[in-house]
């Protein structure tokens, strides 16, 4: 089995060649798939994540989120690899953060992970970036462990990592510390629990 490391590596440069037809089709379907998630639907807060470089353009996403009345918080990431999520209200607002990473201002408002455990706790919906994924939601990174950190004491009520078809690959190295997304949602698949297997909807 290849290690993270060289998975990353070979997956990056995939997402990389792809054509900017190709990618914007594929972040449309995306896109649509996430806003018609029930998951989605009935949340009250959204932790989301600003696509940098090839990554998916997220932009659309969390703007129709704020359209849709919940609470947006993206990710401020810092040198010790640990992340806060600060609210997002408009892409105008966004700054140069790690490693050139678009990510909204501390001075604004940051989601408690540690404050919510009320009587009537907000619905959450988190979206998780990666870098490769394989058929079991199994997931690469980045290799900060930013996720797996954050992740580590707390669960949202539903996340929904998202990546083009280029990057699931036929097995990831499994840790035991691994944070699995519930749905792993690319232009041509919604996998779940139920679905371990890539499937294509052509549609």
């Amino acid at each position: 089995m290849e290690t993270k490391a060289l998975i990353r590596k070979r997956v990056l440069a995939l997402r990389e060649q792809m054509p900017l037809d190709k990618r914007l089709f594929a972040k449309q379907r995306i896109i649509g798939k996430l806003l018609g998630l029930p998951g989605y639907i009935r949340a009250d807060v959204v932790l989301g994540f600003v696509g940098y470089g090839s990554e998916i353009d997220t932009l659309p996403f969390l703007e129709q989120a704020v359209k849709d009345g919940k609470k947006v918080y993206c990710p401020v990431s810092q040198a010790d690899s640990t992340m806060e999520f600060y609210r997002f209200t408009k892409r105008e607002d966004l700054k140069e953060g790690y490693k050139k990473i678009p990510e909204p201002s501390t001075a604004g408002e940051r989601f408690d992970k540690n404050r919510i455990r009320s009587e009537k706790p907000p619905k959450i919906f988190m979206l998780m970036p990666g870098v490769a994924f394989d058929g079991n939601r199994r997931r690469i990174g980045y290799g900060s462990g930013f996720y797996d950190r954050y992740l580590a004491d707390f669960r949202p009520d539903q996340i929904a990592a998202v990546c083009f078809e280029c990057q699931i690959v036929e097995e990831v190295p499994a840790e035991e510390f691994d944070i699995l997304p519930d749905l792993l949602i690319t232009e041509n698949a919604v996998l779940n629990q139920d679905k371990c297997v890539k499937r294509h909807d052509e549609k």
